[in-house]
């Protein structure tokens, strides 16, 4: 079970959403975006899965993050394929991964339309 909490609250203003445990924020703006709320709460089934060792993970490992975040947002793409070259770009440049927007793009083109 997650909690979902739509705030601006201390967001950084290039997410629309973030995932804290098993509570998500949702920027209201965003509070429609089903493909966002599918990518934060696959965020909370992978802490759940892991909860001591997923925020160390996702902080300090390039790899673990790049691994969580394909996940989250193929989880995304699932209900949203249009928005791949959008999820493509935010992979590439937000995450601090080192990897270009045609690697992003290799790793989620499978969930496209």
């Amino acid at each position: 079970m997650a909690r979902v909490v739509y705030s601006d609250f201390l967001l950084p203003a290039w997410a629309d959403g973030r995932t804290l445990g098993p509570i998500v924020q949702i920027r209201p703006s965003a509070r429609n975006d089903a493909g966002l709320l599918a990518h934060e709460l696959d965020h909370v089934r992978q802490w759940r899965e892991a909860p001591i060792r997923f925020y160390p993970r996702y902080l300090f490992s390039r790899r673990w993050r790049l691994r969580y975040e394909v996940e989250a947002f193929r989880a995304q793409l699932r209900l949203d394929p249009a928005a791949l070259d959008t999820c493509s770009a935010l992979l590439a440049t937000k995450y601090r991964l080192g990897i270009s927007f045609r690697d992003a793009l290799n790793l989620l083109e499978d969930f496209a339309p």
